[in-house]
């Protein structure tokens, strides 16, 4: 089941990701460094855990509890698995990531968090048209839509495919800011775009609060993911995107 802050989390368009690996090192000491390193990795997007830490050789069940919590072996300054564990790695699909040097272990650690940033839908704003003139085609039979905006487009393109926020004095008119278009038109032909500088007629679905001098926007998201940044020590951790920094921020405060 999920917890309250995991499904607030989807609700806001972004899940939040961890990385959970067991540690191996030649000493206690040296365990708890490479533990202590990997935890600054992380970070409100991605989250990194260590959930075991031991010394000395990487053995079955390293493999099989790799295996259970889905995450990678991290070995540091010890033996070359035995040829029983690779395999057995290499059945239960852990990966084992071994190195000499701490700052390389921390690199090929940053490498995997780099995968599992987050994606989030972001908006960006195509094309804008002003609204010139608002035509009421309510008394003509066959329309597709009774109110009709005769507007210019001074910005980018309209698509018909793409959603749309009708601006009022920089304020969007509809209660769920975006609205679908039943048609573009331009000389009367339905088109699905209109380019920068020319006139076309656009029809809004179930919408007829349309005034001269309101902004169309025409709106398109894409997948962005967030930010990743070298660490000096080493390795990489994910930026968070505004609304995670902005989240991590309240949650701290609360606590």
């Amino acid at each position: 089941q999920k917890d309250p802050e995991e499904e607030e989390e989807e609700e806001e368009g972004w899940v939040q990701g961890d990385l959970n690996a067991l540690v191996k090192a030649d000493v206690q000491g040296t365990a708890e460094a490479c533990r202590d390193s990997l935890l600054t990795l992380s970070s409100a997007a991605v989250r990194v855990k260590v959930v075991y830490m031991g010394v000395g050789s990487i053995t079955e069940s390293d493999v099989a509890l790799a295996a259970a919590i889905g995450g990678p072996i991290l070995a540091f300054n010890v033996k070359e698995p035995s040829a029983v564990v690779e395999k057995a790695a290499k059945q239960a699909n852990v990966t084992i990531i071994q190195r000499k040097v701490i700052y390389h272990l921390l690199d090929a650690v940053g490498e995997m968090i780099s995968g599992l940033a987050p994606e989030r839908l972001v908006e960006e704003v195509l094309g804008e048209a002003i609204v010139e003139q608002v035509f009421d085609l309510s008394d003509r039979r066959g329309n597709k839509a009774n109110i009709v905006a005769g507007c210019r487009v001074n910005k980018g393109s309209l698509n018909g495919d793409e959603k749309f926020r009708l601006l009022r004095n920089g304020v969007s008119v509809h209660p769920d800011s975006l609205i679908s278009a039943t048609t573009i038109r331009r000389h009367r032909l339905e088109v699905r775009s209109a380019g920068k500088g020319t006139e076309c007629g656009v029809s809004l679905a179930d919408w007829e609060d349309i005034k001269p001098g309101d902004v169309l926007q025409c709106i398109h998201f894409v997948k962005k993911k967030a930010e990743v940044v070298k660490v000096e020590t080493g390795g990489m951790r994910v930026v968070e995107f505004d609304d995670f920094g902005e989240k991590n921020k309240s949650k701290q405060t609360k606590q």
